[in-house]
């Protein structure tokens, strides 16, 4: 046999035992796939990890995208927690109404500072409303705060403020206003300066006055009340009672100012007053059926103390009629305090012996 032939032939059985081989494997693999596809699992539904994951993925990539807003929301929140719990530290502390301050503290003549802000004159007393001054209030120019109140809430909305006030109502212990027509004799002249300039000024806690409320306003409300919610206005009555009370309450004290920055001696505004014939001595703590004096201390060292300061302020208000200082230099006002115009004509005409027999009898 040819050789060329015999390796023809062999190159042919060989190719075709290769594309058998071809075609076995590609079969194997067909059905290797159909056995697959016939095993393989429906998909099935997510578990709780997964979802919680997938939430937490977005909330992340939410965060990742506004990343200097949730910086800015963070510190912002911190900011206002930090400044809220600052603000109510014993720093920035100060009393409202006079309702708050602690009996103990009349008792104890205790001393609070603050500004001036409103000044009323009465038929029987002088009162100011004064707003007290936290530690941190005390440091501050009047400008700050004035700036401060003038972008409070509070005064930006008075609704929120609306039947209050944030102010301590003071009544002026041991003096009274005049009742005299004269306007530049009056205590409301003597302390406009006060208000205007919102002077800064101590108080000395002597005592409180309650206002007793009256029975009738509370039975106008109670009557004003449909007579579906008559229970509610009976137990309203007793309610409103004691809001007017607490409401009404006001502080007599003694006041002082520096009226100048370095004045070391504060002076003593009801001094001031009777010196300058602004106001007259008042005998006695004013009372009233409206209302009573409470909380005033007992000991008997307070009680030489304010007999002392009333002496003082009556020795004072003899020179001012004496040199005839503002109000005392109307006849009219003159005339109305006849038993020392008669011990000023004895001082100025008696002699020697009239002086030592009125010595004698004790007088």
């Amino acid at each position: 046999m040819d050789p060329s032939s015999t390796s023809m032939n062999t190159s042919t059985d060989s190719r075709k035992a290769g594309d058998a081989n071809h075609v076995d494997v590609r079969n194997n693999n067909n059905n290797s796939n159909s056995v697959d596809s016939n095993n393989v699992m429906p998909p099935s539904s997510p578990s709780i990890r997964k979802m919680i994951g997938d939430q937490m993925n977005s909330f992340s990539a939410l965060i990742n995208d506004n990343l200097i807003v949730a910086r800015f929301g963070v510190m912002a929140s911190v900011a206002l927690l930090t400044a809220y719990g600052v603000s109510n530290t014993p720093l920035f502390f100060r009393y409202h109404s006079v309702a708050e301050i602690p009996s103990s503290y009349f008792r104890r003549r205790k001393t609070l500072y603050g500004r001036v802000m409103n000044v009323t004159v009465s038929d029987r007393s002088i009162q100011l409303n004064v707003r007290h001054l936290s530690p941190i209030g005390m440091l501050l120019p009047k400008t700050w705060l004035q700036t401060l109140m003038r972008y409070n809430p509070a005064e930006i909305v008075p609704s929120i403020n609306a039947g209050s006030s944030k102010d301590l109502v003071i009544e002026l212990a041991g003096v009274r206003p005049s009742t005299i027509p004269a306007q530049q004799y009056r205590a409301s002249q003597a302390l406009e300066s006060f208000q205007r300039d919102n002077a800064f000024v101590s108080l000395q806690l002597m005592s409180r006055r309650v206002l007793i409320p009256t029975d009738d306003d509370a039975n106008t409300h109670v009557s004003a009340t449909p007579p579906s919610s008559f229970a509610v206005g009976e137990a309203q009555h007793d309610e409103l009672l004691v809001e007017r009370s607490v409401q009404g309450q006001q502080a007599i004290c003694r006041l002082r100012h520096r009226q100048r920055a370095l004045q070391l001696y504060p002076t003593d505004v009801a001094e001031s007053l009777i010196a300058s014939g602004h106001a007259i001595v008042d005998e006695g703590i004013a009372t009233a059926a409206t209302s009573k004096v409470v909380d005033a201390a007992q000991d008997v060292k307070t009680k030489r103390r304010d007999v002392e300061y009333m002496e003082r302020l009556g020795m004072m208000e003899w020179e001012a009629i004496k040199r005839r200082k503002g109000m005392w230099s109307v006849p009219q006002v003159r005339e109305t305090r006849k038993d020392v115009l008669e011990e000023l004509e004895f001082q100025k005409k008696a002699n020697v012996l009239q002086r030592l027999f009125r010595w004698m009898r004790g007088g």
